[in-house]
């Protein structure tokens, strides 16, 4: 199933946002996956840019973030051993299943590099970016009464209570302090009460000169007045 973002909406549509600056974060996100869908097909000769877009779409909306642990640091293999797994496992797959993982697998190398270069830190010490099944079919919600985290002692990723539930209740996860722009870009849904969500403002007398007609009516004379107030 195609994974749909911000960037497939026709430009008409878009331009309804009325929003510049998440136009502008819509446009390098665009940019940024071009790049990675060439440099997958580039990698795994065969794969076609679906693949490898579908690929890069998924490790998007999935991928988690941290520092890396000390303990875990030793049994990571390298990017060139890592590259040649996932090119032999997509070149021997018998199964379409084993021919999107290995191109997913790809996609996740690509994107550590890429995410870790644009600055997406989480305090000191190296950053790595990692995919967890079933923890990432958690839903999202701020304040969440869970947390998560890696156990070196176990190797193991642990979800955990920090409050009680009734019995059906959802439990959710917290993705971070994310606005509603973040949410959409990444994950594809906003939240109606989100307390991290903000607006940024940087050109509000040029949005009303385009869209309230008593600010439409004024001279440039006081355009430029209310420039300087």
């Amino acid at each position: 199933e195609d994974i749909l973002l911000l960037h497939d909406f026709s430009s008409k549509h878009l331009k309804e946002l009325q929003y510049p600056a998440l136009l502008e974060h819509i446009k390098r996100s665009e940019k940024m996956e071009i790049k990675v869908v060439q440099e997958v097909v580039k990698e795994l000769v065969g794969a076609t840019q679906q693949e490898a877009r579908w690929a890069w779409r998924m490790v998007q909306s999935r991928v988690f973030s941290g520092n890396l642990d000390p303990n875990a640091k030793s049994r990571l293999i390298p990017r060139a051993m890592a590259v040649a797994a996932a090119t032999a496992a997509f070149m021997s797959s018998a199964s379409d299943a084993g021919r999107w993982l290995a191109v997913t697998a790809m996609a996740w190398l690509i994107a550590s590099e890429r995410l870790a270069k644009r600055g997406r830190q989480g305090g000191p010490g190296q950053t790595f970016f990692l995919l967890m099944p079933m923890v990432d079919a958690i839903n999202h919600q701020g304040g969440a009464k869970t947390e998560f985290q890696y156990s070196s002692m176990s190797d193991t990723f642990e979800v955990t209570a920090t409050d009680s539930f009734k019995k059906g209740e959802e439990a959710f996860i917290s993705y971070g302090d994310l606005s509603n722009d973040e949410l959409a870009m990444r994950y594809g849904f906003v939240l109606k009460k989100n307390l991290d969500d903000h607006f940024l403002v940087d050109d509000i007398l040029g949005w009303l000169r385009a869209n309230y007609p008593p600010v439409q009516a004024l001279t440039s004379k006081q355009i430029t007045q209310l420039r300087k107030d």
